[in-house]
């Protein structure tokens, strides 16, 4: 947190004189406002981030490598797509769908296979499986783990990316998930606490352990990056995130929960960017496409709610109210099992 507050303020200018700046659409509703803002403020939060990361984690631990790698490909596709809409200076522009799809598909076959191969992570009994959050026994998948990986980090890596549309809009809920992630990777790394609320039982009735303690440094430095950025980024934000910023906090979820084999957890605790993401399917591929007429005013959701008259602060703050909500439920499920 105290990187971005010392950086961010330092740079605001220089990002405005280099023209990195906010293009709005033109069909975007009330925009005005928000057109010239400087953007890529992701920078900030990668910058800060991975500066505790390499300081302060174990980096010969594999967890702590993989999530590395993933947010440095991840920030770098998003960098790269910000670039694209500057020099084009129209925010339509830049990297095809099926480019960020092929990036996004490598990282979870990569992390889909480490996770199955016996170099990797985690012990024999949990390779090929799935957990499903209120349940204590894994359910075996074999092989599946690699598409279900896949799947897993595409789907969370694009619904960021769709929820970064207001101020505040997606840092606010994204500090949230990363706390959520942060108390099971805790608890998953804990061999005590994992064994008393019956993680990860196995066919024989025996207890598997993951040693995920580390990654909860991980999620603590994503939650101080977004708390500095979102000094400057509430309503009305003094930058804007960019591309840079939600694809790298959508990879770096979408590693976190494989890594701590939590991915249908991300349904409760990652719920707002699920109705995010959901909304622009639903419009897509079964309003327009399937149907051929809007399901929605517009999508993704927040932009439903604000085309129906709400004031952007108010859907923020309900989205942020949201999520709490939807952690809590999240957190609830470790009880449950």
């Amino acid at each position: 947190m105290a990187i971005v507050l010392w950086i961010l303020p330092r740079t605001i200018g220089f990002f405005s004189n280099k023209g990195w700046v906010n293009r709005q659409r033109a069909y975007m509703i009330d925009s005005s406002s928000k057109e010239g803002v400087p953007v890529m403020g992701g920078m900030h939060i990668f910058l800060a981030s991975m500066s505790a990361i390499l300081l302060l984690c174990d980096l010969s631990i594999f967890y702590i490598q993989f999530v590395i790698l993933s947010g440095i490909l991840f920030f770098g596709l998003g960098l790269w797509d910000d670039l694209l809409k500057i020099r084009e200076g129209h925010h339509d522009a830049g990297i095809s769908r099926g480019t960020k799809y092929l990036v996004q598909i490598g990282v979870g076959a990569l992390l889909g296979y480490s996770l199955m191969a016996p170099w990797g992570p985690h012990p024999e009994g949990l390779r090929g499986t799935l957990n499903i959050p209120i349940l204590k026994m894994v359910i075996d998948i074999g092989w599946w783990q690699i598409p279900f990986t896949i799947l897993a980090v595409t789907f969370i890596a694009n619904a960021v990316n769709f929820a970064d549309g207001m101020d505040g809009l997606a840092a606010g809920p994204s500090l949230f998930t990363f706390l959520g992630i942060g108390i099971f990777a805790y608890l998953l790394g804990h061999r005590v606490w994992s064994e008393h609320f019956l993680f990860f039982v196995t066919a024989t009735g025996s207890i598997e352990h993951v040693f995920t303690s580390e990654l909860v440094v991980v999620c603590a430095a994503m939650m101080g990056a977004l708390m500095g950025f979102l000094w400057y980024n509430t309503f009305p934000a003094t930058i804007f995130m960019g591309d840079c910023g939600s694809m790298y906090l959508g990879g770096m979820m979408a590693s976190l929960c494989a890594m701590t084999k939590q991915e249908l957890l991300f349904l409760a605790i990652g719920f707002f960017f699920v109705l995010e993401v959901f909304s622009v399917f639903i419009q897509d591929y079964i309003g327009i496409k399937l149907l051929g007429r809007r399901l929605f005013y517009r999508a993704p959701f927040h932009e439903n709610l604000k085309y129906r008259g709400y004031s952007e602060p108010k859907i923020v703050i309900r989205m942020w109210i949201l999520s709490v909500a939807f952690l809590t439920i999240g957190l609830i499920t470790i009880k449950m099992r």
